[in-house]
């Protein structure tokens, strides 16, 4: 979830596109997932379909790599003061609704969305990368060390991530697997994409790669018994799996090779985060969405259309609300920053007087 990009003339919208895809793959994930798995964990198409959506967060993280990131005081403020929104507003609407009992002690919680509970596992783990960046991209810029961290973090990822399944690491959910995506990122930026000059035949091959992999797990999975499928489920499924993040690649590939500007698309893009904030809401979506789903399965035989039109109105809602949440913020990030900035200066300013004495 790229913060800091070029300019809304300079951004490129076939990758931003992949930005809006990839937040739509998200939604409709945590949908499906949270809601159908109690009665169709066990099906071999359910499982299919998990797989085929959980490339959305390790698209997310590509994207960054791709572009790279520049850590900013005013970066990490927006990523921090949209989080803080809307985690104020729908604790504020749930305790006006009388759905949830105000506590100091949780209002105070709100105001450290990057180091409390278990919501949000994707912007803790991103809030690293984010810091990190500055350190990585001085590896990155230099082949020789980017391709020795690229081999280091995979091999960690991989090995004691995926195949060893380490507990601080064996779902991907992790900083280790983040920067490696994010290295990886840039590496096929640089040895693919801008190399490439045949871009419709290189789109084609991509296609049927793309497709080939996810119907040859479709087919082990359908084809399979019970605890072969779990062993399927085991390679293809983490966000650090070989497969997955295969399949995440080959879907990138494919919108690397488009070439377009779009002011609709860099806007819409622009809010994305916002989506993911609003669903992801321990006040909303994870107790409100996730019930009327559940019920709307168990009563309806529209469950499809009901499911696939609500997510659609979320996202667009939540981006036209995101509109208007950053025309009322714009003024106080400046003066955020500015004070950050100079808070910074002083106490590097008294640090060095004490060193001295």
């Amino acid at each position: 979830m790229q913060i800091a990009r070029t300019s809304q003339e300079l951004r490129q919208s076939n990758m931003e596109l992949l930005r809006i895809v990839a937040m739509v793959l998200i939604v409709v994930y945590h949908t499906v997932y949270y809601i159908l798995y109690s009665y169709r964990g066990d099906s071999p198409i359910f499982a299919s379909l998990m797989t085929l959506l959980h490339i959305g967060v390790p698209l997310f993280v590509l994207i960054s790599g791709y572009f790279g990131i520049n850590t900013s005081v005013k970066g990490f403020l927006k990523l921090y003061l949209v989080l803080l929104f809307y985690n104020l507003l729908f604790y504020i609407i749930q305790c006006s609704l009388g759905n949830a009992q105000f506590a100091y002690k949780t209002f105070a919680k709100l105001w450290l969305p990057f180091s409390v509970g278990s919501w949000y596992w994707f912007f803790k783990v991103y809030i690293m990368l984010y810091l990190l960046a500055p350190i990585i991209n001085i590896v990155r810029d230099r082949i020789e060390l980017r391709n020795k961290l690229l081999v280091i973090s995979g091999f960690i990822t991989f090995y004691w991530g995926w195949f060893a399944q380490h507990p601080s690491l064996f779902d991907g959910k992790n900083v280790i697997n983040f920067i490696f995506l994010y290295i990886l990122g840039h590496w096929l930026r640089t040895r693919i994409v801008e190399r490439e000059a045949k871009r419709k035949n290189e789109r084609l091959l991509y296609i049927v790669s793309y497709l080939v992999v996810a119907g040859c797990i479709g087919v082990a999975l359908y084809f399979s018994n019970e605890r072969m499928q779990d062993l399927i489920k085991r390679i293809c499924y983490g966000y650090n799996s070989p497969v997955l993040i295969l399949m995440s690649v080959l879907f990138f590939l494919i919108f690397t090779t488009y070439n377009f500007k779009s002011k609709v698309v860099n806007w819409i893009a622009g809010s994305v985060i916002a989506v993911y904030c609003v669903h992801e809401s321990q006040y909303f979506f994870r107790n409100a969405w996730y019930s009327f789903f559940e019920k709307q399965y168990l009563t309806k035989t529209l469950f499809p259309i009901i499911w696939i039109g609500s997510c659609l109105l979320l996202f667009v809602v939540s981006i036209l609300f995101d509109k208007i949440r950053e025309f009322i913020m714009h003024p106080i990030i400046k003066p955020l920053e500015s004070l950050i900035q100079k808070s910074v200066g002083l106490f590097k300013g008294k640090t060095k007087i004490i060193l001295k004495k």
